[in-house]
């Protein structure tokens, strides 16, 4: 695990992507294949928010 200090960069692009992905979960209603996908994205971010120890500021 990394401190809580350690790449500040990538944690602030990790967030950014979520919340893009968010956006894109709200606005893909109508496409189900789309939202699974959408999905699946976030399922990845919160691995990477895991491995960069971010998992407790949900």
């Amino acid at each position: 695990m990394f401190e809580q200090n350690d790449h500040p960069a990538l944690k602030d692009k990790v967030e950014e992507l979520e919340r893009k992905a968010r956006e894109l979960l709200e606005i893909s209603q109508d496409l189900p294949a789309f939202e699974r996908n959408t999905h699946r994205i976030l399922a990845s971010l919160a691995m990477l928010k895991i491995n960069l120890g971010m998992c407790d500021q949900d």
